[in-house]
């Protein structure tokens, strides 16, 4: 008979690979990765061959020669010789007495890893939608930490087979499937844990790899898990790239399986360059900027966190006839903490009077909101280092803080020479533009920073702002959508366009704007202040005077808003609660015109004229502008038989 000759593997360079995987897109073709250990090896993680190494060493420190030879033909184990077959094997041999040691073994070296040059391609790749899935043997989470550093993706991650049904093919979300669990869900690292695939994961992997073609990387076949899944006469695979180390031939097992499934061998020179040739061809950027962008947005935040919790807590103590213990406590905390920091940037500065050092003093006395001597430390950083864009930008802020806006606008823009990519840069000076009443340019900064930085919620949120102090209540709208999409947790978001969409007299939309911004933030006294104003111009006082005291509750020293609660109190005839309200709030802010005149107007409606003229009297010399008090002091005139000085209001009020 005639004998047939085996099938042979194709095997294709990466360049062909390159190629085939940038059509992805005309082809309407999707790739998933599956990962083995190989590809956590750059990240500081040792392979599966590393690691039989380090466990053979110790097993031999371990046991006597004979003792370790019985404990082999008891275990079924014929071999400690480290390689990717036998490496279930010698962890077996090492913690058969005790798997829980094991298991800490891999968390602390799981611990070590940080994601790679490689990992930054894999998250952009992940987080683009089409090509979202990595299936891994690993129980790292390399992955996860490259998505969230470089991304802000958040992974569906399935760390255990109990899980699988979960998993949604339709989401463009990123999906990591562990299919030997996660480190934290006793993984799978024994023989017979990985001599098949868990009946969770056959069913659903069938059906992914029918719509994903597998490009394996840094696995080498050892367990039999995957292997006997991959050589399954049912899994149809939609192609297969076999991506391994050209140092390393690929096994004969592995080269049958790509030639059973019409895949492609491609040489590589590991995961890090397989990736960054990938990287390189889909154009994506030097990740860099964004990350030093993210990590300065993520202190920033911090310390405004900090600033507040500060402020809250030490308004707390001023409010309080007695101040619990608890309060005391924290104060004295804040205050240590503070002093603590104050003294390290002492230090710094006595140890070497350089541009960091002076930068970080500032940063300092900023956070304590000593204004003038932060400004001065940013002085001397930027004379030691003139081209410190940083500098330029704090001192801008602190400038800001003192009311100092030309000063302000000057140092935002020498940051902007500095460093033209300065994107809080444009932020800032938009922010002062806009407190000097120069829309236009507040605008034009916040469009450049939203050219720099799509993804920038802020920069939406402000310029969205400064749109509806222009009367650009659509553009307004559309910015703080858009600002919200961006981070659906910002609660000064949906408080912004409730205003926008009151304003232009969609009070449904805005009831609805305020409450979400209350469901992010409950303590947002000003949210409840205008949900109730919106709930008083459709005429539900009750719900009105609800919010606007809850607005009261959380703050007490909220005179708009019990201006707002007198006001619904008179629509509803409640005169005596409703003048309470109106005097309070003339006592907290007695430039406060508006109470003034609403109480004014409250006694002339009550027939009582003297207080009528009092109260509209000072409302009118508070603003002697605004018409409607002249409007109502020309009755109250009238009603007291002052002809002349009733004209004479009729018209100033024309």
């Amino acid at each position: 008979m005639e004998e047939h000759s085996k099938k042979k593997a194709h095997q294709i360079s990466l360049k062909a690979f390159l190629h085939t995987f940038l059509r992805a897109g005309k082809n309407n073709q999707r790739y998933c990765f599956i990962l083995g250990s190989g590809a956590s090896r750059e990240a500081g993680i040792h392979t599966g061959v590393q690691m039989a190494e380090i466990w053979a060493r110790e097993l031999k420190e371990k046991y006597e020669e004979n003792e370790l030879k019985e404990l082999m033909r008891e275990l079924g184990i014929e071999s400690i010789e480290p390689n990717s077959k036998n490496y279930f094997g010698i962890y077996e041999l090492l913690y058969y007495d005790n798997y829980q040691e094991g298991y800490a073994f891999f968390e602390k070296e799981l611990e070590k890893g940080t994601p790679s040059l490689g990992h930054y391609a894999l998250a952009k790749i992940l987080a683009g939608g089409r090509h979202n899935l990595v299936i891994t043997t690993n129980f790292d989470s390399l992955v996860e930490d490259a998505l969230f550093i470089y991304t802000r993706k958040h992974p569906l991650v399935i760390g255990h087979e109990s899980l699988t049904e979960f998993m949604n093919l339709n989401i463009d979300r990123p999906i990591v499937a562990k299919i030997h669990r996660s480190v934290y869900f006793h993984p799978f690292n024994r023989k017979a844990e990985t001599n098949g695939l868990a009946e969770g994961w056959k069913e659903i992997l069938k059906n992914l790899l029918m719509v994903y073609t597998p490009i394996v990387i840094g696995y080498a076949g050892g367990d039999q898990s995957l292997m006997q899944f991959l050589n399954d006469e049912s899994v149809n695979l939609n192609g297969l790239y076999w991506c391994y180390w050209s140092k390393e031939e690929p096994s004969e097992e592995i080269r049958d399986l790509v030639a059973k499934k019409n895949g492609c061998l491609v040489p590589i020179e590991g995961f890090d360059q397989m990736m960054f040739m990938i990287s390189r061809k889909l154009g994506f950027d030097n990740p860099e900027k964004e990350m030093r962008r993210v990590t300065e947005e993520r202190i920033e935040k911090y310390n405004k966190q900090y600033d507040q919790f500060e402020s809250r807590i030490r308004e707390e103590a001023d409010k309080e006839s007695e101040v619990k213990d608890t309060i005391h406590d924290t104060i004295r905390e804040i205050d240590s903490h503070n002093e603590k920091q104050l003294r390290e940037a002492e230090d710094r500065i006595a140890r070497e009077e350089s541009a960091e050092n002076y930068f970080y003093r500032g940063n300092v006395f900023f956070r304590l909101k000593m204004y003038d001597k932060a400004i001065a430390d940013y002085t001397q950083a930027i004379e030691k280092n003139p081209e410190c864009a940083e500098a330029y930008n704090n001192r801008g802020i602190a400038y800001r803080k003192t009311g100092e806006y030309d000063k302000a606008i000057a140092d935002y823009t020498q940051t902007l020479e500095k460093n033209p990519e300065y994107i809080e840069a444009y932020i800032n000076r938009g922010i002062v533009y806009r407190k000097t009443g120069e829309y236009d340019k507040a605008i034009a900064d916040y469009t450049q920073a939203l050219e720099k930085n799509p993804e920038y919620a802020e920069a939406y949120n402000n310029r969205g702002y400064a749109y509806d102090i222009t009367g650009e209540y659509d553009k307004a709208i559309a910015d703080y959508t858009q600002a919200l999409e961006k981070n659906p947790e910002d609660a000064d978001a949906y408080y912004n366009r409730g205003i926008a969409h009151r304003k232009i007299g969609e009070y449904d939309k805005a009831i609805a704007d305020y409450t979400q911004a209350l469901e992010k933030n409950p303590e947002y006294a000003e949210a409840y202040n205008n949900r109730g104003y919106a709930y008083d111009i459709t005429g539900e006082y009750d719900k009105a005077i609800a919010d606007y005291t809850q607005a009261i509750e959380k703050n007490p020293e909220y005179a708009e808003a019990y201006n707002n609660r007198g006001y619904a109190y008179a629509e509803k005839k409640e005169y005596e609660n409703a003048i309470s309200d109106y005097k309070i709030s003339i006592k907290m802010k007695a430039d406060f015109e508006i109470p003034y005149h609403n109480l004014g107007e409250l006694y002339f409606e009550l027939k009582d004229y003297e207080n009528a003229l009092k109260y509209l009297s000072s409302a009118i010399k508070i603003n002697p502008e605004r018409k409607e008090p002249y409007q109502i002091r020309s009755k109250v005139y009238t009603k007291l038989g002052e002809t002349e000085k009733a004209l004479e209001d009729e018209k100033r009020a024309e």
